[in-house]
């Protein structure tokens, strides 16, 4: 069986075997957070997980042992977190062993959930990614066309919200006809206004009439 040193030297090239260094180890990197932090503190846990991979990807033979050079890394990643934090040393031996090990096991499920909901954001992007191809959308078009400035999101708010309250322009502007005349109608504004905005607005309502729930957590609807 593979040594972490050897696994830590495959994952380099290997997203797969990094993922799983990442799994196996996250209750090591819940235990120096813990010990820097004193709690299971959701940025912190992932400042210390991004550290481990940090380790991970800089490690060579001659740093010595990958956990121990590991430990390192986090170490001083958490110094500079409480640095900017304003906050104190807790050592992990001056907590209960009861809730020490409620508190790592707490970090890891914390952590866990994070990294299976960045899994399924990932795959969201990817399916928004295709359905929005077959319309020659691409995301640095869909970027260009996102509105600026405050009155253009209330407009296109509007606009997404009386879309998505309506099957059948739903359906419509998901299949990439955008009926501007009733849009703008619907919401008050002209169709210049929205016009300039017809792919963001594709995108914004095929996210919020489809399966995208955590998208949809970023594309606002009417406040």
């Amino acid at each position: 069986m593979a040594t972490l040193d050897e696994r830590a030297i495959s994952a380099q090239s290997d997203r797969e075997e990094l993922d799983s260094l990442l799994r196996a180890y996250t209750p090591f990197v819940a235990t120096r957070v813990i010990a820097s932090v004193g709690r299971p503190d959701d940025e912190a846990m992932q400042l210390g997980l991004l550290a481990f991979c940090e380790a991970v990807q800089a490690y060579r033979s001659d740093k010595g042992s990958c956990l121990s050079f590991a430990r390192l890394v986090i170490t001083r990643r958490m110094a500079d977190y409480r640095r900017k934090e304003g906050r104190r040393d807790v050592l992990l031996d001056d907590i209960a062993p009861e809730k020490r090990d409620y508190l790592i096991d707490a970090a890891s499920m914390r952590s866990h959930d994070a990294a299976r909901e960045q899994d399924d954001r990932r795959e969201e992007i990817r399916r928004l990614d295709a359905a929005l191809k077959q319309h020659d959308i691409s995301f640095a078009l869909l970027a260009e066309s996102s509105p600026r400035q405050e009155r253009s999101r209330d407009t296109c708010r509007r606009a997404i919200s009386e879309a998505v309250a309506n099957p059948i322009l739903a359906e419509s502007i998901r299949q990439g006809r955008v009926p501007l005349k009733e849009l703008a109608k619907r919401c008050g504004c002209t169709v210049k206004n929205l016009e300039k905005h017809r792919r963001y607005l594709v995108a914004a309502i095929t996210i919020h009439s489809g399966d995208y729930p955590l998208l949809s957590q970023y594309v606002p609807l009417q406040r």
